[in-house]
């Protein structure tokens, strides 16, 4: 769920957080079933879900998710023009 719709979810429990302390606790505790219950939404088994709460002495980053790499084969198939399994020569050859 990386979308518009995500982005508001997340806006929308931040806010809840702020102005509910039983939802805050709830949200600590198990994260899947508050935002189920308080949205009426069911997160798929694979997601995790982790909340941490700044305090006066600890601070937690949220960095984005690390960029996967091409292999070299991949990006000579893209690069060199190759499409599937087999390439086009247009033009005269070299060699």
């Amino acid at each position: 769920m990386r979308s518009q719709a995500h982005k508001d979810l997340k806006s929308q429990i931040q806010k809840k957080v702020a102005s509910n302390a039983q939802f805050r606790e709830a949200l600590l505790k198990d994260p899947k079933v508050a935002i189920g219950k308080e949205w009426g939404i069911k997160i798929r088994p694979d997601i995790n879900i982790l909340v941490h709460e700044n305090t006066s002495n600890t601070v937690h980053f949220v960095i984005p998710e690390a960029k996967q790499e091409l292999t070299e084969q991949e990006l000579d198939a893209v690069a060199g023009g190759r499409v599937g399994a087999w390439s086009c020569a247009c033009g005269p050859s070299i060699g």
